[in-house]
């Protein structure tokens, strides 16, 4: 590790944490002697004006929100010479992180999911989307709230900005929705979806579609199936299902409403009419496959009436209209393309039709929509590419791609009688 900055005001006394673009040291405010956590960007990266952006974005979307309980508090935030840094906070009870990482989850695991639902609502309402939200963001004060942290990839939700580009992936792959997975526009119901992850986490003991990668999650993810928990906490399984529903108009639709359903659930295991399960203490619990008949069963249910193509026409739609709102995704349908040859676009308005086409054909291909249903398929895409730009070269290839795929599936279908 580098050694330590010097900047004017903070006295540096140690290392506490390391991120993909800064170091987090515990600091000591000398004007008002406190305990901070200064997070200092690497001097490495301070050359790239973008990432210095995105580095003072974070203070400033954090500063924005800091006066609330469940989000971290930044208290300073900027450059000395080429050294960013931002003051904030210091928690020094860890992250939910580390407590699972030593087999502690919490015995109220829903207290804690409150308090981050409580923290997004709030952002939420200020058109902050996280998008990171994670074990490794969620840190604890010393009477046991639990606060969220770490804005470096958040974005203004009437925004994209050279770091939320459509097409382009950002945040943890295991706790992603679908539609961030794939570069699709989020909302906070991306947020939601990654809560579950963590719920799901702090009940089981391992993340859903464990073990199976990032290619495996995002077929899990494509098929509808949701993730079923162990029988002994089957009674969370109905907030498991809205938050991890893979179409995002199935989710609980706000923060809010995950509130309230935890309040409801709550009172219904104070009055008795729900058995409060607490989440199993063996850190090797039962995973996918391992379960009973009985919830065997319920997943082969789950399986026959999920496994649907849900989202693909939604997100096309959101890729290729430039007024769509990022907060409501439309419901799904057919994707009616835009007219491709529309001759009065500007170049670059040219250019970004074609990446979002691109992008489309790409996500129908992850779910076997090659050629059909008719005007929402990987071929029509590619075809409309090349309506705009004849020789492009991706969409060429894609097609040629296309025809390869159908040429191997249909070699793997029975001659007909």
């Amino acid at each position: 590790m580098s050694s330590a900055p010097e900047i004017p005001g903070y006295k540096i006394l140690e290392p506490i944490g390391r991120g993909g673009m800064a170091v987090v040291y515990l600091a000591l405010q000398e004007s008002l002697g406190r305990q901070v956590a200064l997070k200092v960007m690497e001097p490495a990266l301070a050359s790239d004006r973008l990432l210095c952006e995105r580095f003072l974005k974070e203070g400033h979307f954090i500063a924005r929100m800091s006066s609330h309980q469940n989000i971290v508090t930044v208290y300073d935030i900027g450059c000395h010479g080429q050294c960013y840094y931002m003051a904030m906070e210091y928690i020094p009870a860890g992250s939910l992180k580390d407590r699972l990482a030593h087999g502690d989850r919490p015995e109220r695991p829903l207290a804690v999911i409150r308090d981050i639902a409580t923290a997004l609502k709030h952002a939420h309402d200020g058109a902050i989307i996280h998008r990171d939200v994670k074990p490794g963001n969620i840190l604890f004060r010393e009477d046991g709230t639990a606060v969220l942290t770490d804005f470096g990839i958040a974005k203004a939700e009437d925004t994209e900005t050279q770091f939320t580009q459509i097409g382009t992936t950002v945040g943890s792959p295991a706790y992603m929705s679908l539609e961030q997975r794939i570069g699709a526009g989020v909302d906070a119901r991306s947020d939601l979806y990654s809560l579950g992850v963590v719920l799901f986490e702090l009940l089981a003991g391992y993340k859903p579609f464990s073990g199976q990668g990032a290619g495996g999650m995002g077929q899990a993810q494509q098929s509808g199936r949701i993730p079923q928990l162990p029988d002994e906490l089957y009674a969370y399984q109905d907030i498991i299902n809205r938050l991890l529903a893979n179409h995002p108009a199935d989710r609980y639709q706000d923060a809010g409403s995950l509130i309230a359903a935890i309040e409801d659930f709550e009172a219904e295991c104070a009055a008795g009419a729900v058995s409060h399960p607490r989440p199993a203490r063996n850190k090797h619990a039962r995973r996918h496959g391992d379960a009973g008949g009985g919830l065997l069963l319920r997943r082969a249910a789950w399986g026959a009436g999920l496994l649907v193509p849900v989202v693909l026409a939604v997100l096309g739609y959101r890729f290729l209209n430039d007024d769509a709102s990022p907060r409501v995704l439309p419901t799904p349908a057919p994707v009616e393309y835009p007219s491709a040859g529309d001759s009065e676009l500007s170049p670059s308005a040219r250019a970004a039709k074609i990446r979002r086409l691109l992008s489309v054909a790409a996500a129908h291909i992850s779910v076997g929509r090659l050629a059909e249903p008719p005007g929402s398929n990987a071929a029509d895409a590619y075809r409309l590419v090349l309506e705009i730009d004849p020789d492009n070269a991706q969409a060429r290839q894609g097609l040629a791609r296309v025809e390869r795929l159908l040429a191997e599936r249909d070699g793997d279908r029975p001659a007909a009688p």
